[in-house]
């Protein structure tokens, strides 16, 4: 049995620098995966690249092929692209995505890559903060629960890839590291952490739960518990960093 081929690296960074030409910052990582990368490929074996973008799907589908095409014949390898937006890779549960996710080869295409990305993900815990506050208005309570978690876990992983964490795969994990590197160290409120916890409790029970009753009280606490933690977590976050 064979490891990992030495040259993909240099095939990945290649192809990366083709499709940031192409899509500037809309283009945010390159992934190798596959026999190239995980072993038993062959000669004849093809470079998996799975492109990362922040593009239109056909944008980045466009960029991915002129860059492939150009790599393969400066190369000559066989290159075979895919593309995925930044933010389905990062949620995605299928065990493709997530073995990339584990392990593969993950090229930023520049330093500020991660900041990128966590920036987009802070403006998008802000929103599901609002959809939840909405919610709160008309008294749809389990759905507060719902949104003011997701808003909460989307502020700490933007947190997380801002420092240069790489993102456990289950909520469970991502509020074990998130405790490990922050809570714990002091650099989180304790306080803020334990809130936390509670919201992905409340938030189980209100999702997986029909009979369960959900107060008013139960929503604007979690709902207040996500606000403070997006806005104690945006101090660190900052475009100019």
């Amino acid at each position: 049995m064979n490891s990992g081929d030495v040259e993909v690296e240099e095939v990945a960074r290649r192809f990366g620098e083709e499709v940031k030409r192409i899509l500037g910052d809309e283009a945010v990582a390159v992934v190798a995966f596959g026999s190239r990368v995980w072993g038993k490929y062959s000669r004849d074996s093809d470079y998996d690249l799975l492109l990362l973008h922040r593009a239109s799907e056909e944008k980045a589908e466009e960029a991915a092929v002129e860059a492939a095409l150009k790599v393969s014949a400066e190369l000559r390898v066989g290159v075979e692209p895919v593309v995925m937006s930044i933010f389905d890779f990062r949620g995605d549960s299928k065990y493709l995505t997530t073995k990339c996710r584990r392990e593969g080869l993950i090229i930023y295409l520049d330093g500020g890559g991660r900041h990128y990305e966590a920036i987009d993900m802070i403006l998008l815990a802000e929103e599901f903060l609002e959809i939840a506050e909405i919610l709160l208005k008309h008294k749809k309570y389990r759905g507060v629960i719902d949104e003011a978690y997701n808003a909460a876990e989307l502020a700490v992983k933007a947190l997380m890839l801002w420092d240069g964490y790489d993102i456990p795969g289950s909520h469970g994990g991502i509020i074990g590291e998130f405790g490990r590197i922050y809570v714990l160290t002091g650099k989180i409120d304790r306080e803020l952490g334990r809130l936390l916890s509670l919201s992905l409790e409340k938030r189980n029970k209100a999702r997986y739960n029909a009979r369960m009753e959900v107060s008013e009280e139960e929503a604007k606490t979690i709902l207040e518990a996500a606000g403070k933690l997006i806005k104690n977590i945006k101090q660190y976050i900052k475009p100019n960093k």
